[in-house]
């Protein structure tokens, strides 16, 4: 986080929710008292993601908060030391164990919530979660004669170039021999979703707990540098440097490929920056090949081809699965404790029907 921006802590969260909710006011009205032209750093706020300070303090001022009482301001880390106490330890097996347990909170904070403008609260990520399936050969890679397209317009309900069932992986249990990967999807698929999940496995000891966890919203970060292009070696270092760590130390771990470094929306940064960008990116891979890179992007913005990555693409969701999600959702969602999983199981069947 930069100095010239702030995060809200999770219970001055909460209490802006409350005093929104008391109000009677939306997202897009506060925006609109604060001055700003969309709610996208409204819904930030109350995400627990950064904003810009001159922005955190309006919102805070607005419902009537005292913006230092609820800034989440980093405590200054204790020097990194080995196992024998040695200040400025350069074992890589330190390093990660430090970055792993000073950055937990942040990555717990801006992976938890799910990124959906359904409503202002959000139920946690992890109990909505529903698992995410990848086809090995996405739709642009495909050849199809006429024959299969037209037997696949007699088949399915919506058209589509690739068959729900063949060429079909799961994630965890795939992805752990996967190191360099492009996600492709279609909006809404649950690309972000799936990386803000693994961040969360990831930094729970769930997944590659050898690795340090870094989830970087593209647009985000493009944004907040005023439209200069993201330069990723200079990211981590900061990133490591908030967590009290040496530029030397930094240099360890990507050296060491301790990073797990998820990149979500490069279709969101705009055509101009994007090349420049994916440029940057192909050469970071390069030089710290050992560091393990996942990016997500929508099918049809994907232009640039990253050399040593492979390419998938988001399944679509079958019925058994839609009926998950929308169960979970119902059962994290609903204020009442009774006939929550049968509200679920209605909406679905509702679902159903429509489509036929």
């Amino acid at each position: 986080m930069s100095n010239r921006s702030l995060s809200a802590t999770d219970d001055g969260i909460e209490t802006a929710k409350n005093i929104l909710a008391s109000k009677g006011w939306t997202q897009e009205y506060l925006a609109g008292e604060v001055g700003l032209s969309s709610r996208q750093s409204i819904w930030k706020f109350l995400s627990g993601r950064p904003v810009s300070r001159q922005i955190f303090k309006e919102i805070c001022f607005k419902l009537n908060l005292d913006w230092e009482n609820i800034a989440d301001f980093p405590d200054k880390p204790d020097p990194v030391t080995d196992f024998e106490g040695t200040p400025n330890s350069l074992k890589v097996s330190d390093l990660v164990a430090t970055m792993r347990a000073r950055s937990k909170d942040m990555i717990i904070t801006h992976c938890k919530v799910l990124h959906s403008s359904f409503e202002v609260s959000q139920p946690p990520l992890e109990q909505i979660y529903t698992s995410t399936h990848f086809y090995t050969e996405p739709s642009y890679q495909r050849w199809l004669e006429v024959s299969d397209l037209e037997s696949a317009l007699g088949k399915t309900d919506t058209f589509r170039l690739s068959s729900p069932h063949s060429n079909t992986v799961f994630d965890l249990e795939w992805l752990t021999k996967q190191d360099k990967l492009v996600i492709l999807g279609k909006p809404g698929a649950g690309k972000t979703t799936f990386l803000q999940y693994l961040a969360l496995q990831c930094i729970r000891k769930k997944y590659r707990r050898d690795l340090i966890p870094c989830f970087i919203q593209l647009r985000t970060q493009w944004e907040e540098n005023e439209q200069e292009v993201i330069s990723l070696k200079r990211y981590l270092g900061n990133y490591c440097k908030i967590h009290g760590l040496s530029y030397q130390q930094t240099k360890v771990l990507l050296e060491a490929g301790s990073f797990l470094i998820l990149l979500d929306g490069l279709d969101e940064v705009p055509n101009k920056y994007r090349e420049r960008l994916c440029k940057e990116l192909q050469l970071f891979s390069r030089k710290f090949y050992n560091n393990t890179i996942i990016i997500t992007s929508r099918n049809a913005a994907q232009q640039f081809h990253f050399q040593s990555f492979n390419y998938v693409e988001v399944a679509d969701f079958g019925e058994k699965r839609i009926k998950e999600f929308a169960e979970k959702w119902f059962l994290a969602t609903s204020k009442k404790n009774i006939r929550r999983e049968r509200k679920g199981t209605t909406i679905f069947s509702t679902t159903q029907s429509s489509r036929k």
